[in-house]
């Protein structure tokens, strides 16, 4: 589980600890409040809490081996709105996200690597005003634990 292997491995502090999620959304092991995509809430909360600066880069996995795997373990097949909910998460804390199928964007797939190869405060600043435009039309999650950067 993420919490547990942050809180095990990193202090908190004034620095930001990138964190990479590789999923298909599905969530058999953590336990709740942590369990699927709204246990992202109750963690990054904590998080905050306790004093980390998370950023969040995920790449979501999806296609013929994600559909056997829904099938194997007895899980649904996310929707776009949750595939949309692990992309607002990344772009919220100042990550990347990229969406990975067999019919990816290259452009899109080599975005994200670029992205992911540098660590750098225009490009949080960059993800999060996206967010907070998205958010603005009604297009993004509304997380209660965001905090919308100063104008």
């Amino acid at each position: 589980m993420i919490l547990e292997d942050v809180k095990t491995n990193y202090d908190p502090g004034p620095g930001r600890l990138r964190i990479f999620v590789v999923t298909d959304g599905g969530d058999t092991d953590s336990p709740p409040p942590y369990h699927g995509m709204q246990g992202m809430d109750p963690l990054m909360q904590e998080l905050q809490d306790d004093g980390y600066n998370i950023e969040f880069h995920v790449v979501f996995v999806t296609g013929i081996i994600e559909d056997a795997a829904a099938i194997a373990f007895g899980h649904e097949r996310l929707s776009q709105r949750d595939v949309n909910r692990y992309r607002d998460l990344a772009q919220a804390t100042g990550g990347g996200f990229m969406h990975a199928s067999l019919d990816s964007d290259p452009d899109e797939r080599e975005a994200f690597l670029s992205r992911i190869e540098r660590d750098s405060a225009p490009l949080r600043i960059e993800a999060q005003q996206a967010y907070e435009r998205r958010l603005h039309r009604g297009d993004a999650t509304d997380f209660d634990w965001y905090r919308r950067l100063s104008k």
